[in-house]
């Protein structure tokens, strides 16, 4: 099962790709830019050493991060992303969209 980490790094790694792709310099600069807020992220959380390819068994506490929880709502329309990763914000705005 993906992780919300592992989701927002795949989600931002084919926007760069993309941005790559179409000349999109901006594009580039943004996903970039992800990347270093979800790392800046985990280590303000103390979930820094989830990055490190040695981990072994991961934590799925990462899941419960809010802020990463918000960046993940970028891509809800994407299949691998998970309705629970939602924030209470975001499930709100969806009752009053209806």
């Amino acid at each position: 099962m993906t992780t919300i980490v592992e989701f927002i790094q795949s989600r931002v790694a084919e926007d760069e790709s993309a941005a790559h792709a179409s000349a999109d310099e901006h594009g580039v600069r943004q996903a970039r830019a992800w990347r270093t807020i979800v790392r800046a992220i985990l280590e303000y959380e103390g979930e820094i050493d989830y990055l490190a390819p040695s981990a072994g068994q991961r934590s799925d506490s990462v899941d419960q991060i809010l802020a990463l929880r918000a960046i993940a709502e970028i891509w809800p329309q994407h299949p691998d992303y998970r309705r629970a990763w939602g924030t209470v914000t975001m499930q709100e705005d969806r009752q009053h969209d209806r």
